[in-house]
């Protein structure tokens, strides 16, 4: 499966923490800008700078749902930069890598970013962030449906649980739109290509439509 890409605008003004990128004490304005600089601009190294910003003001905050939304912009990175390690591990071969998490390294990207998905997940499923959850639960899916764990039946099962924290998000939220990608006309449709990509229930049809990593609920 491919890794994903978000496709944000981002706004430039000079005069900040990092060249480019307002300052702000708005944990959840941080994130933006993390997302930012890491997908638009391909400056990874700042953004977790943001992100271990607002992992920080959350935690004075006792705010679990922004942490959680935190801890799932830390996976997206950690998956990010593991995409790029991958794909030119000579390069990093002698990096000396610095994280906010001291146990992250260039050989753990990926373990990393599904602990970081399954911390992001426990919190949304506590306080009953039924988009959040299904989103983290997707993620987890296709994380352990890619070459990094071969877990075909991990990655169905998360897909399922996707589908059903989604419907309990639907319930109270019957007008809320899903942003979907291009050629899906329901969620539902949505994860069903996933199950099908991972070959779940032994299904293995693919169609002209890709199933993507990122949604926005």
């Amino acid at each position: 499966m491919k890794n994903f890409l978000i496709v944000l605008s981002c706004i430039s003004l000079i005069g900040c923490a990092a060249a480019g990128v307002p300052v702000t004490f708005n944990p959840d304005k941080k994130l933006w800008y993390a997302e930012s600089l890491i997908y638009d601009l391909g400056r990874p190294l700042p953004a977790e700078t943001l992100i271990e910003e607002a992992v920080r003001i959350y935690e004075k905050r006792k705010d679990e749902v922004g942490l959680a939304r935190a801890y799932r912009t830390y996976a997206n990175f950690l998956e990010y930069q593991a995409v790029a390690v991958d794909n030119d591990k000579e390069r990093y071969r002698n990096y000396r890598r610095v994280s906010m998490d001291k146990t992250v390294t260039f050989d753990n990207l990926h373990e990393k970013a599904l602990e970081y998905w399954r911390k992001a997940l426990y919190l949304f499923e506590k306080n009953s962030m039924y988009d959040g959850a299904s989103n983290a639960y997707i993620n987890i899916g296709i994380l352990l449906g890619s070459s990094a764990f071969h877990d075909s039946v991990g990655a169905c099962e998360n897909f399922e649980k996707g589908l059903q924290s989604h419907l309990k998000f639907r319930e109270s939220n019957p007008n809320t739109r899903v942003d979907l990608p291009k050629g899906f006309n329901s969620f539902e449709e949505y994860v069903l290509q996933g199950k099908k990509e991972m070959g779940c229930s032994g299904d293995r049809k693919r169609d002209s439509r890709r199933f993507s990593q990122h949604i926005d609920l």
